[in-house]
């Protein structure tokens, strides 16, 4: 609730800022006639004259000094309502930049300490509901850069999936005989449920039956205070964890989960050295024990998520309690505060349970498997006493037909199959309430993505075309697998179809909007694939192409559109047509009408390469984690979006040295995302002994050097080495771009 309130301050913040007023300087003289007409204009619910005059406010000001407080106070509550007229048009796609503006304004009038710092959450909210986009994906079996962190149990690809059984009446246990007749498909791992400070002996059955079925046991252990002194109760976490390490299965251990809204949160301090305290006694007396840290995908507007994170050392999983439903709270009807409740919160006709675990998985997914510890969507509402069973089935589609495909971040998911009327008084969830619903889950976890087993894997993934690390996704002998990922803003049911070379091949209507690529049906050479999202009435709402190319048996999609480019001096080159192929991309650059194929590639130009690849945003913020890299030169910018792949020396980027052979390669690796946790010792030792000049490589290097030689991104020389030390040059570092992401 404590949110809530913050939002509607925020909102009122929004409301009556507009009326703030400072003599900072004298106003253009057509800005009192526009705000008269603007006000005639609001009171005849004229919804496109009154965007064309707000823009024609806001233009008045574009010559004033952007960080006029002013000119913030007239303009920015002006993008925000700008950007809703847009969305009641439901032209989305033109409310998004506005969304934004409102966003940066919004944001200096919070550092200025004139707004509150939440003022720009209902707008980052909305922006997330209303960016609607085309993400296509490939099927591809190629693993090797998947998204893995060699967590404990963590699967290479792969989503380990359960629930709970013992309320549920058709079960009241989890002997898996009894489950497997309402819930066919073998169970990763049971969820089971264990208040502090009862004994684990109290839910012995349930455990020791996971333990016959061979299943691991996903394990809240829920703690609803603040536990001040946690070295008194040694003797039973010990105890607890001698218990769970003779069952001598695997035990994700969700120790006291949603602190960010619970009591049990009330003092971050304690509720991290108590975490620690736990985890500690796992590892030294329960190996088979994964500790998993999870939050409630809504956080309490005075609480930090970060505040309770315990670190990476104490952390093999990063959960989220997340549910999806139609109402919010105890209420049908927030009044004018509805849109921003269902804004904020994704319910209502912006309910989109991907969204909802967003931010979880941004903020930990590129350093710790996530994992859904607990999930629902509601089919019936107590509050309005309505069956929701139709809205439901879309939400269920989503989450589970769109999770293997839109987040390999995520490695686990368990349904809340409970019913209660202390765990469910404002919705139902549970599988066995609704036989539509439980007839839908076990046909989307039938997904051979979704394991059965701890330690297995799909043996697949879905490649994002045009994404930093598949810039290309291949399929050489078989057909190419698709599926596209878009949510438009409050349609249920949209459809995708795929159209090539101007004609359609197929419209697809359920979610994932698969389709199949039939090499046979495809002719030599380069194609253009659209993807298009069609309304149910059939009005296009939004396109995108794609290339596809037919070479031999070999299929290839890339979200690339070819330019024409010549260089008047690689005609000669060993390097000539890769040099083409990766200019024709725009990923490397001449000058003036040269390339230079033969000169030495320097370290500011590695981070140009890689802003292009991805996306050298003008709104990025310039680091200043490089004390060598001014703001003002050339490849400040690129060297901060390209900064998650830079290796520095110390506080130094030394970006005008050029660049050796093994930097330039770690750089290529890290944003093919190749995981190095996936090099066996043994695998280790045998690359190693096809490079002759291993030692030579640099100790932080090596790994990468490795996996250049064991994807063939490298060749080495005749010699068999790999010369790490040495320069390289722009047709050698170009090649190695090809070789990586377009061969």
């Amino acid at each position: 609730m404590k949110k809530v309130t913050a939002i509607i301050l925020a909102m009122l913040m929004i409301i009556n800022v507009s009326m703030i007023s400072s003599a900072e300087q004298k106003l253009p003289s057509a800005f009192w006639g526009l705000t008269e007409k603007e006000v005639a204009l609001q009171t005849a619910g004229d919804v496109e004259g009154l965007i064309d005059i707000r823009v024609q406010i806001i233009d008045l000001f574009k010559t004033w000094d952007f960080g006029s407080q002013q000119r913030l106070e007239i303009v920015t509550p002006r993008y925000l309502k700008i950007a809703q007229a847009y969305e009641s048009l439901n032209r989305f796609d033109d409310a998004v930049p506005y969304l934004e503006l409102y966003i940066e304004n919004a944001t200096i009038l919070v550092e200025k300490g004139l707004w509150n710092a939440d003022s720009t959450n209902y707008a980052s909210s909305k922006l997330k509901n209303l960016a609607f986009d085309i993400e296509l994906y490939a099927k591809t079996e190629i693993t090797d850069n998947s998204t893995y962190h060699g967590a404990k149990f963590e699967p290479v690809s792969g989503i380990y999936f359960g629930s709970a059984y013992d309320t549920d009446p058709g079960v009241k246990s989890y002997d898996w005989d009894k489950v497997k007749k309402l819930y066919p498909k073998d169970n990763a791992a049971y969820l089971i449920y264990l208040n502090w400070e009862d004994d684990i002996r109290d839910i012995e059955i349930h455990l020791k039956a996971a333990a016959q079925a061979g299943n691991a046991v996903q394990l809240a252990w829920n703690t609803y205070d603040t536990i001040p002194d946690i070295e008194a109760s040694k003797a039973y976490i010990e105890d607890t964890a001698k218990y769970l390490k003779a069952l001598d299965i695997p035990i994700f251990l969700r120790y006291a989960c949603e602190m960010n809204v619970g009591e049990n949160g009330e003092n971050p301090t304690i509720y991290v050295k108590n975490f620690r305290y736990v985890a500690k006694i796992m590892e030294e007396l329960a190996p088979n024990v994964a500790m998993v840290w999870s939050p409630n995908d809504i956080t309490d507007a005075e609480r930090k998520l970060e505040s309770y994170y315990p670190g990476d050392a104490y952390v093999d999983w990063v959960g989220i309690s997340s549910y999806t439903t139609f109402y919010f709270g105890d209420k049908t009807d927030w009044g004018t505060l509805q849109d921003s409740i269902d804004s904020n919160f994704f319910t209502g006709e912006n309910a989109n349970p991907l969204a909802k675990i967003a931010e979880i998985v941004e903020k930990y997914g590129d350093r710790k498997p996530i994992m859904i510890s607990e999930t629902g969507v509601a089919h019936y509402s107590k509050v309005a006493k309505e069956d929701m069973t139709d809205w439901a089935k879309v939400q269920m589609n989503r989450l589970y037909g769109y999770l293997p495909i839109v987040y390999p971040e995520v490695k686990g998911i368990y349904y809340f199959n409970v019913d209660t009327e202390q765990a469910t008084k404002k919705s139902s969830f549970a599988l066995y309430t609704n036989a539509q619903i439980a007839k839908l889950y076990n046909q989307l976890v039938s997904n051979s993505y979704y394991l059965s087993d701890i330690g297995d894997e799909a043996g697949y993934r879905y490649a994002e075309v045009g994404s930093i690390k598949d810039k290309s996704v291949s399929v050489t002998g078989g057909s190419l697998e698709l599926a596209t990922y878009s949510i438009v803003p409050k349609m249920l049911n949209p459809k995708v179809a795929y159209i090539l070379d101007g004609k359609t091949l197929s419209t697809v209507s359920s979610i994932p909007y698969a389709y199949t690529i039939n090499p046979n049906t495809i002719t030599a050479g380069n194609h253009k694939l659209t993807v298009a999202v069609i309304s149910p009435e059939g009005m296009t709402l939004k396109t995108r192409d794609y290339l596809l190319t037919k070479e031999g048996n070999t299929l290839k999609i890339e979200a690339t559109e070819l330019k024409d480019i010549a260089f008047s001096d690689i005609e000669k080159s060993w390097a000539k047509n890769m040099i083409l192929e990766i200019g024709k991309r725009g990923i490397v650059n001449g000058n003036e009408g040269r390339f230079e194929p033969n000169n030495n590639i320097t370290r500011a130009q590695i981070a140009s390469i890689i802003s292009n690849f991805v996306g050298n945003s003008r709104s990025a913020a310039v680091s200043n984690s490089f004390a060598d890299v001014a703001s003002g030169k050339w490849f400040a910018q690129p060297v901060s979006v390209a900064s998650k792949y830079l290796s520095g020396y110390g506080n130094k980027y030394y970006p005008d040295r050029d660049a050796t052979r093994e930097e330039f390669i770690k750089a290529v690796i890290l944003l093919k995302g190749y995981s190095t946790q996936l090099l066996t010792e043994a695998e280790k030792a045998e690359l190693a002994e096809k490079i002759t000049d291993f030692n030579s490589v640099s100790s932080d290097h090596k790994d990468y050097m490795l996996l250049a030689v064991k994807y063939g991104i490298i060749s080495g020389y005749e010699d068999g080495s790999v010369k790490p030390k040495n320069n390289i040059t722009r047709a050698e570092a170009t090649k190695v771009l090809y070789y990586t992401f377009f061969k």
